[in-house]
């Protein structure tokens, strides 16, 4: 599994401790390793595999966090803060580690949350809360009359829950694969949006859907990672965002008003190197 993420807070819900109770035949990891990693790298990857095996190269505490709370794949980066009342959040954050952890069986995607929630709380002392906040969005719906789906969104009957059957890639003025509709909305359109705000999936589709969308970007794209793969050349005389997601896609965006759930980042400590 490899995994590529304010306004005014409304309300707070109670405060909760990253270990949570888990049902007495949730699988736990029984061996854990963690190690720094100083490569300076900016690739990270994240592999679950068959006996209960859990790898992670080159990732920060933050990434972790992103996979263990997201509800239907990991946190997108509206819905992750981390509260500026922890003051060793920046060396913390910023740290790189590789880990290899085991179970003593198999995991399944929806239980690995459960063993990573338990290993946070143990090696990383993970305290996080809940809050319900106001942000302005955007809602991606159907842009045609007749509910039609433009030429390059495709419905696909590939199940995701495969291994490696689904996920895109995203570049500045390209994005293509193949993921749920809901994973379009709040994973991949965002970079092409620019501003920051989530985008919510209002589409009333449900499936799964083979996407290619190309568009030129508005302002230029930041330099990449020396180590990161080329972008794919930009077309200065192409499309701007939203005339492509109209016409390639059969989608657009309606600016909202709304309220999300975020996860606060309250505390956590450097686990020590095994």
């Amino acid at each position: 599994m490899r995994l590529v993420g304010v306004a005014l807070a409304l309300m707070m819900a109670a405060r909760i401790a990253a270990q949570v109770p888990a049902a007495a035949d949730a699988p736990v990891f029984t061996a854990v390793a963690i190690k720094p990693n100083t490569s300076g790298t900016a690739r990270s990857n994240v592999d679950l595999q068959p006996g209960g095996r859990f790898v992670a190269i080159n990732v920060g505490l933050l990434q972790l966090v992103t996979i263990t709370y997201g509800d239907d794949g990991p946190l997108t980066q509206d819905r992750l803060v981390v509260s500026e009342k922890w003051p060793e959040r920046r060396a913390v954050t910023s740290a790189k580690f590789d880990i290899q952890a085991t179970a003593e069986r198999d995991i399944s995607r929806a239980e690995l949350q459960r063993a990573l929630r338990q290993m946070l709380a143990d090696r990383f002392t993970l305290v996080v809360h809940h809050e319900t906040r106001a942000v302005p969005s955007y809602e991606m719906v159907l842009a045609r009359p007749d509910r039609g789906l433009g030429p390059r969104l495709r419905r696909s009957s590939v199940d995701c829950a495969q291994p490696d059957a689904c996920g895109f890639q995203s570049f500045p003025g390209k994005a293509k694969g193949r993921v749920p509709i809901g994973d379009l909305a709040r994973r991949v359109l965002p970079a092409g949006v620019g501003d920051g705000r989530p985008v919510l999936d209002k589409t009333g589709l449900t499936g799964v859907f083979d996407f290619d969308l190309e568009w030129t970007p508005d302002a230029a794209a930041p330099p990449r990672p020396p180590d990161a793969p080329p972008a794919p050349p930009i077309d200065p005389n192409g499309s701007s965002f939203v005339t492509a997601l109209r016409e390639q896609l059969g989608l657009k965006l309606e600016a909202r008003s709304g309220s999300i759930d975020v996860v606060v980042v309250d505390h956590a400590e450097r686990p020590t190197s095994d």
